[in-house]
């Protein structure tokens, strides 16, 4: 019996000193304490030995002074997002780093956003999820967000939100990055992960990684560095990153013949000949047929250009290699065999490449360089004495916003633009997206918004808010003071209107492609003063958010704008805006030639209104 309990005991002393070894390692910490929407974290599975070694070689970056940054190029669903908390909660809450450990320093780490409600989404469905369902309470134990005395001694921040502290001293701190990184400036950090890299602007990451210059982990002076997004143009500051890595792809190694192999490679379409179907792929070296996901825990990552001359780590991910995914699911997203797919979403989100051939008529770049007004910030009404004009342009929509999902595909939202014209110029005056989409709520809205901007004409969606808008025409008396606009593509020219019914027939391609005109010229400014970035920037991602397709019509090339993969409601909330000032500089479309202003035509914000309830 004495043996049998020695061995139990010998079997437990064992097991936890595995589990202690196992802190090393971030892959066996997160299994060994970390949950995923309450389920036990699991890479050991077949088919994840690919994604573990990305887990591991930033792990190991905070003891190596000579670690390079690190440039993740990938896809949608490929749980970058969870690998960012996992190695956030690795660092701070393992025990491996902070004072509890003799010569360790506290460990510091900054999770950086484009914007703050998807900062916030990430904190309260990612990791504090992560944090409250850790397996054996493990990290709520280490954390010090209950500690009252420590937040009275200042040493816990009250904001356990954007703030978590643990054991040691050691913090992680959520934040939204803004227009130039002024949120964190005056911080000092070891570690910074970019999240959506590709949104964020370059001269905020160059401010933002001023504050790793005292880092204690890491390369000297620079600490730890992780960029990870998803592909959108081509000559962006995340395509150079991408461009100065050393661009690791993952190489299968074939069970037959030890052969190692690419399944995808940037640019390329040989996957569709490797991978045969469902989880089945063949050796392009001796033609066996194995499993894809034994492959991938036999292989490696293998960069494809000079390791020692670039001066970042490149890793691509696609969803081609999750072992979730099958050929037949990766197959539906391609426009080929899909026509509904679109092609831009194909390239930048399913295989995480870069869009090129003319295909982004309009980009973040072009905005901040072009379009930005940092002398003032939104408006929350109109003064008494103006000399300006108010339109207001609304696109409506079926989806009540939930301001914690940013650019959630699907149905659109209701976007309200509010525009001023004054001496030839435009501003955008405020912008809005309505909380609630009940037709009550609508014409609530609309008469407020009215009455505060002492609205001269509006412009809105006829399509999908004939009730509403019906409505206002005759049942409040707007009339042409609310025209309805119904969007055509064949129309031969950029507007027709029907005065008896109030209508305006629009062609939306070449509207837009004014639009676009106006923004890179400076005809259109967005003001981004104070708070008014973080309200703005839905706005300005929804105006990069269209596709262009050219084609020939009457022996001319013309250029058909799509809606692309992200919404763009509040771009049409601006094109009908500027429909409503072309009714006005016109006197109702009767003028031949618009007595239209070369102005600076302002692009719609997103305004802190605290009255008025949208």
């Amino acid at each position: 019996m004495a043996s049998k309990n020695d061995s139990l005991a010998k079997l437990e002393l064992f097991e936890d000193l595995k589990k202690e070894l196992s802190r090393f390692d971030p892959v066996a910490f997160a299994e060994n304490h970390l949950t995923i929407d309450g389920d036990p974290f699991n890479m050991s599975d077949a088919g994840y030995k690919y994604l573990a070694e990305v887990y591991r070689s930033i792990g190991t970056q905070a003891e190596n002074r000579n670690a390079k940054p690190t440039v993740i190029l990938k896809g949608r669903q490929v749980g970058a997002t969870i690998l960012a908390a996992v190695l956030s909660l690795y660092f701070t809450a393992s025990g491996l780093y902070g004072s509890e450990r003799e010569g360790y320093p506290p460990i510091r780490i900054l999770h950086l956003f484009p914007t703050i409600p998807i900062m916030h989404k990430y904190t309260k469905d990612k990791l504090e999820a992560m944090m409250r369902n850790s397996q054996d309470s493990f990290i709520s134990g280490r954390s010090m967000k209950a500690d009252k005395e420590a937040v009275r001694m200042g040493f816990v921040s009250e904001d356990t939100l954007t703030e978590k502290s643990f054991i040691g001293g050691n913090k992680i701190r959520v934040d939204a990055i803004g227009k130039d990184a002024d949120r964190i400036r005056g911080l000092t950090q070891d570690c910074i992960f970019f999240d959506e890299c590709q949104d964020m602007n370059r001269g905020a990451i160059e401010n933002a990684l001023r504050i790793l210059t005292a880092a204690q982990y890491g390369r000297p002076t620079q600490g730890i560095q992780l960029y990870f997004g998803t592909p959108k143009e081509t000559g962006s500051y995340f395509w150079q990153l991408w461009q100065d890595s050393d661009q690791r792809f993952y190489q299968l190694r074939c069970g037959a013949c030890d052969h190692y192999f690419f399944l995808y490679r940037y640019g390329t379409d040989e996957w569709k000949d490797i991978w045969i179907k469902d989880q089945i792929v063949k050796c392009p070296e001796c033609d066996c047929e194995q499993d894809k996901r034994f492959a991938i825990d036999r292989g490696r990552w293998q960069a494809t250009k000079d390791t020692e001359t670039s001066r970042y780590a490149g890793y691509h991910i696609n969803l081609m290699l999750s072992p979730r995914f099958t050929k037949e699911m990766v197959m539906d997203y391609d426009p080929e065999f899909n026509p509904s797919r679109s092609e831009r979403a194909w390239k930048n989100e399913t295989i995480g490449e870069f869009y090129s051939s003319g295909g982004m008529p309009l980009t973040m770049e072009d905005l901040v360089h072009n379009a930005l007004d940092e002398t003032r910030g939104v408006s929350k009404g109109v003064k008494e004495h103006t000399n300006k004009t108010y339109m207001l342009g609304i696109d409506w929509g079926d989806k009540d916003l939930d301001t914690d999902d940013d650019l959630q595909r699907g149905q659109s939202y209701t976007a309200m633009v509010v525009l001023s014209a004054a001496g030839g110029r435009f501003t955008v005056e405020n912008a809005f997206r309505l909380k609630n989409n009940s037709f009550s709520h609508r014409v609530k809205v609309v008469e407020e918004i009215f009455k505060r901007y002492q609205i001269r004409n509006a412009a809105a969606d006829y399509m999908f808010g004939n009730d509403v808008v019906n409505f206002l025409q005759v049942e409040k008396g707007y009339k042409s003071r609310m025209l309805g606009c119904i969007n055509s593509g064949t129309l031969g020219k950029t507007l027709s209107f029907d005065p008896k019914l109030t209508r305006v027939v629009v062609n939306h391609h070449l509207m837009v492609d004014d639009i676009f005109s106006m923004i890179r010229r400076g005809l259109i400014k967005f003001p981004v003063a104070g708070s008014s970035w973080d309200h703005l920037l839905w706005l300005m991602q929804h105006c990069c958010s269209m596709e262009v397709k050219k084609g020939m019509k009457a022996d001319n090339y013309v250029k058909r704008y799509m809606k692309g993969s992200t919404p763009n409601d509040g771009l049409m909330a601006l094109m009908y805006a500027i429909i409503a000032y072309k009714f006005i500089a016109t006197g109702g479309f009767q003028v031949r030639k618009e007595r239209q202003e070369k102005s600076t035509f302002p692009a719609p914000l997103l305004a802190h209104a605290p009255n008025l309830r949208i």
